[in-house]
């Protein structure tokens, strides 16, 4: 085996970010970029090691600078999934599942997630947006909030507002998730 072969650095190099071993994994980048800068590993590797040190904006430019060289890179795709379901864009991971499907039919796990992101960003699962982005607890705690500033003022249509509008958000989460994503599998098979 080659020292210097750059396949095989990077590969290492995944090993060594798999083992929780960062600062290997860097240094082996380092040397994989002196022998071959312009390889699609080296930058399979930068990109890894940038998405698990956290850096998105890094980590999408690298994506993005992949798929400019190969459309059809699964790994860039993959990170740039994974980016905009952590930031809520769900529309734009649908289009990277998308083509990660396209690209391979074959691979379920993959059209199990675009199967969910596609029934999370339907339109009727819009009301439960505050849910999703505050959390069950903060919306609860928020309507007991207003609830009791509502009984310190002595306001009943403000109170019997609050108490409606969270029930039927209440009722409204238990029911149309699992509607949506019936109604999708029909939809589709």
């Amino acid at each position: 085996l080659d020292p210097e072969e750059v396949t095989l650095l990077c590969w290492y190099g995944r090993l060594m970010l798999l083992t929780d071993h960062r600062a290997k994994a860097q240094r082996l980048l380092e040397r994989a970029q002196q022998i071959d800068p312009e390889s699609a590993e080296v930058a399979h590797l930068r990109l890894l090691i940038e998405y698990t040190h956290g850096a998105a904006r890094t980590t999408e430019q690298i994506s993005r600078a992949l798929l400019a060289r190969n459309p059809h890179d699964r790994l860039a795709l993959r990170v740039l999934t994974d980016i905009s379901i952590e930031r809520g864009k769900l529309r734009h991971a649908d289009r990277y599942l998308g083509q990660l499907v396209s690209s391979d039919p074959a691979d379920h796990d993959v059209a199990a997630v675009a199967r969910s992101v596609r029934a999370a960003h339907h339109w009727l699962l819009l009301p439960l947006w505050p849910l999703w982005r505050w959390g069950v607890a903060r919306v609860w705690l928020g309507a007991v909030m207003i609830c009791l500033i509502a009984l310190l003022l002595r306001n009943d249509v403000l109170l019997g507002t609050v108490v409606s509008v969270y029930l039927v958000l209440v009722v409204y989460s238990w029911v149309v998730p699992p509607l949506v994503r019936w109604w999708l599998r029909r939809k589709r098979g």
